[in-house]
């Protein structure tokens, strides 16, 4: 019970994040709709009963609802919220001016923009986000320097030391420990070339790492890559704004593809027999 009573504080912060992410993946939808010229009737933050709202200038009603977990943008032409269509006869029945600006009118391509339309406001909305981070507090990252190498670990067996720094992977420079570890958690168990400055001698070692298999939450196994090194250094690096959105973007295709990587290995793998 105090458990639950703890996280209870949470709530609010939880409301506003999805309600931000709510707004920029339907704020997304609506604005492609709006320029392939469909009429948007309602575009809503929440469902169920309206708490408040008001009509644009193109007739749409902005509505702030009672439950605050989602929402949604009905275009003309939908039966629902859903954007399910009316029955045929229905749609048939429309005025050509009324089928001019019905979503179920338009062109393939057209409706495919304004589905593709929110998802990829929210991938664009967490690159802005990240380089804003990035702009004004810096980047915190681990410095690519060993502190400590795990006993038995890929780490051991390919012969790093502590005080080895880290410069290059498969030849492509990198700078901190997060984008070695971004190549290890994707990659798995396939080799890597490592360049290694270890006290002014370059040195190239070839690291395969280990695959662990642990539970998540929901009790599905995931497969990470590990190579057992360890480091308590932390550092905040300064970006400009080229700097900022290149990290931002390579950060947001790492949570991607990781991601991805994590679903299509929970589809894959195979059933667990019951004790």
């Amino acid at each position: 019970m105090d458990l639950l009573a703890e996280n209870w504080i949470y709530l609010p912060a939880f409301v506003v994040v999805i309600t931000v992410l709510v707004f920029v993946h339907e704020y997304g939808h609506y604005k492609i709709a709006r320029l392939c010229g469909v009429k948007v009737d309602v575009f809503s933050i929440g469902f169920g009963k309206e708490l408040f709202g008001w009509y644009d200038k193109n007739g749409c009603r902005w509505r702030i609802s009672a439950i605050p977990f989602g929402g949604y943008v009905k275009f003309f032409g939908d039966a629902g919220v859903a954007s399910n269509a009316r029955e045929e006869d229905e749609l048939n029945a429309l005025s050509a001016e009324e089928k001019a600006v019905s979503f179920h009118h338009k062109k393939l391509w057209q409706r495919a923009a304004v589905v593709f339309a929110g998802p990829a406001a929210n991938y664009l909305f967490a690159i802005v986000a990240l380089c804003i981070l990035y702009l004004t507090l810096g980047q915190a990252h681990t410095p690519a320097v060993v502190n400590e190498i795990v006993p038995q670990s890929a780490a051991e067996e390919a012969g790093l030391l502590p005080g080895d720094r880290i410069t290059a992977l498969d030849g492509e420079e990198i700078s901190s420990f997060e984008e070695l570890r971004q190549k290890v958690v994707v990659g798995l168990d396939e080799p890597i070339l490592l360049d290694v400055n270890r006290g002014g001698e370059l040195l190239e070692l070839t690291i395969t790492p280990k695959v662990v298999e642990f539970k998540d939450g929901s009790g599905n196994v995931q497969k990470i890559g590990q190579i057992g090194i360890r480091s308590t250094q932390r550092e905040f690096r300064e970006h400009g704004l080229g700097s900022a959105l290149i990290s931002a973007a390579d950060q947001t295709w790492f949570v991607t593809t990781a991601t991805l990587k994590g679903a299509w290995q929970m589809i894959t793998a195979p059933a667990t027999p019951p004790n």
